[in-house]
C-alpha cells in the first residue's frame, strides 16, 4: 500500500524514494510515508488530474 500513490498516477518506475520516520507504530509510519509521497506527487500532475483523482474518475 505504500507505493499505491505512485501506481495510481502511473509513475511507479519513475522515482527512487527514500524516507525516514520516527515514533508510533509501523502502520502509522507507513501511512505517514504514503501521505508524503502523495503530496510530493502533486508537483508532477496537473490540476485537472488531481480533481479527477478526487472524484475517482
Amino acid at each position: 500500500q505504500l507505493m499505491f500513490p505512485l501506481h495510481f498516477v502511473g509513475m511507479l518506475s519513475r522515482f527512487d524514494i527514500e524516507g525516514s520516520v520516527e515514533g508510533s507504530g509501523h502502520s502509522a509510519q507507513a501511512g505517514a510515508l504514503r501521505l508524503a509521497i502523495s503530496r510530493a506527487l502533486l508537483s508532477f500532475v496537473s490540476e485537472g488530474e488531481v480533481e479527477n483523482m478526487r472524484q475517482g474518475v
